[in-house]
């Protein structure tokens, strides 16, 4: 994997667009293929699934933090926290990765760039659904220390045997092999930008020795750093996100305008 990532982060930022462009649609096609099979195989739970969500949310005992005595401001962090790190929304991470778009519209590429939240939203929903449905319809209670061997799990259940386990070598590579790519470039520009072009080198060493070592830290520790980490990156992206309101009052106008003006000659 090391290498791999090594070969399309020295080829730049032409080369890890042209790779992701080929690699996100179809892992994401993939991704929610698995979940639709695993739903079809498992439908008669659905609408069980889909009442534990809210009974579980909205019922007193969900409210006063449950029988384990789970409070609920940890719940609200451990929610909030995974679902900032599954769409960047406020982070600032992914505002880099738009700024490398061809395009004439800032209005534009940020409704592209939303969407981004939205299929979050949808995967994550057929991801629980998932871990749901498996466990309702096979009655076998998953254990797993971490939610990313919990819903590998999930899916190999719900999928035959032999299709669960292509379906966990192919997750894990792809999703590993693009994220790897697509965050090396991301911090490369923010390296670039305190430090200068001639840190680039030493940082692109650095990383591939974490791509390489990073496997092998426990779970519950890269979650720990990450949450750390995304609390340093909101807060001053939302400071600058204030700051930049005007220029977002000005653009939004200006394209609904040059819709309607589409709109109208189409007419």
């Amino acid at each position: 994997m090391g290498v791999l990532v090594a070969i399309i982060t020295i080829g730049g930022i032409r080369r890890i667009a042209s790779v992701s462009e080929k690699i996100v649609p179809f892992m994401t096609i993939f991704y929610i293929l698995a979940a639709i099979l695993v739903l079809i195989f498992k439908a008669p739970a659905i609408p069980q699934a889909f009442a534990s969500i809210f009974i579980g949310s909205f019922s007193p005992r969900a409210i006063l933090g449950g029988g384990a005595g789970v409070s609920v401001m940890m719940v609200l962090q451990k929610g909030i926290s995974r679902g900032i790190f599954a769409h960047e929304s406020g982070l600032g991470s992914s505002a880099i990765a738009s700024t490398a778009a061809k395009t004439n519209s800032l209005a534009q590429q940020g409704l592209v760039a939303m969407i981004g939240a939205f299929l979050s939203i949808v995967v994550c929903t057929m991801t629980a659904l998932v871990l749901l449905v498996t466990q309702m319809e096979t009655g076998i209670f998953i254990q797993a220390t971490d939610g990313i061997l919990l819903t590998s799990k999930a899916f190999s259940i719900g999928l035959v045997s032999c299709l669960g386990r292509i379906y966990r070598k192919f997750r894990h590579h792809f999703f590993r092999f693009h994220n790897d790519s697509r965050l090396e470039l991301l911090w490369r520009k923010c390296v670039q930008y305190l430090l200068g072009t001639r840190a680039i080198l030493a940082y692109k060493i650095l990383f591939l020795v974490f791509v390489v070592i990073g496997p092998f830290y426990k779970i519950n520790l890269t979650f720990t750093v990450v949450d750390i980490a995304t609390s340093l990156m909101a807060t001053p992206n939302l400071i600058g996100l204030v700051g930049l309101r005007e220029i977002i009052f000005q653009e939004t106008p200006a394209f609904e305008e040059e819709l309607k003006h589409c709109h109208s000659l189409r007419k």
